[in-house]
């Protein structure tokens, strides 16, 4: 499939959560926002992404807004790294990349906000600090949000 652009509908999906709830994104304006975090956690860029993700998960909890994190790996692996990492934010399993090939992803991690209506907005695919720096702001600031002091350089962790 190809990747999707600024304004196409998201596919709809349910996945478990490593939690063992399952989470759908099926519904406009059922929970809120959301911005979804493709990774895969023997990928260094989507290590150096996690303090990242996790100051987003921190900042939105003020809102409606959540970052769902989408992964392949095992769910062993993924309690390890959300242990490791102290991540606070929903992993979903996509153990065999449904979701992640319905959205076009072909570069990991990859950053794909969804808005209530549950349109895409810009889909970053690859690490670049500076575009999802940018595209973060305007997530938060959609909702309302202050983004000012949102990241700072200490959050990108290269070489993880």
């Amino acid at each position: 499939m190809s990747p999707l652009r600024p304004g196409d509908p998201v596919p709809r999906f349910q996945l478990k959560g490593i939690n063992n709830m399952i989470l759908a994104l099926d519904l406009p304006d059922v929970e809120g926002p959301r911005l979804l975090f493709f990774f895969a956690r023997e990928q260094r860029d989507s290590r150096a992404a996690f303090p990242y993700m996790e100051r987003m998960a921190r900042t939105l909890s003020q809102s409606a807004g959540r970052v769902w994190a989408i992964t392949a790996d095992s769910h062993g692996d993924c309690l390890e790294t959300a242990d490791q990492f102290q991540l606070s934010f929903q992993i979903l399993l996509d153990t065999r990349n449904r979701v992640r090939d319905a959205y076009g992803i072909r570069e990991l991690p990859a950053l794909v906000p969804v808005d209530r209506e549950l349109f895409a907005g810009a889909v970053l695919q690859g690490f670049d600090a500076d575009k999802w720096t940018a595209a973060c702001h305007e997530f938060v600031t959609s909702l309302g949000l202050d983004s000012n002091g949102l990241f700072q350089e200490e959050d990108w962790l290269p070489g993880v």
